[in-house]
C-alpha cells in the first residue's frame, strides 16, 4: 500500500469499503485481508491519511477472477 492516500470524499464514499467489510464479503479474516494488502494482492488506499479503504470495483474484479480462474494464495 505504498503511496496511495485519497482525500476524504463524502461523493465517493460508497465507491471503498473498510478492511472489515472486505473480509465479510470474500468470507476471510481481516488478518487475511490486511496480509493481502500487504503483498499487494488486494490494492488499499489510506482515507485522510489514517482509515484503509479498499475500491469496492477493485475487490469485485478480484472476486470475478478467483471464481473463473481459481486462487493460489489463501483466500478462503
Amino acid at each position: 500500500m505504498k503511496g496511495r492516500i485519497m482525500p476524504r470524499d463524502k461523493r465517493s464514499a460508497s465507491e471503498y469499503m473498510s478492511v472489515s467489510e472486505a473480509a465479510e464479503r470474500l468470507e476471510v479474516s481481516r488478518d487475511t485481508i490486511r496480509r493481502r494488502i500487504s503483498d499487494g494482492t488486494i490494492p488499499a488506499y489510506r482515507i485522510a491519511g489514517q482509515a484503509i479503504r479498499l475500491r469496492r470495483a477493485e475487490l469485485d474484479a478480484l472476486v470475478r477472477l478467483i471464481s473463473v480462474d481459481g486462487f493460489a494464495g489463501e483466500v478462503a
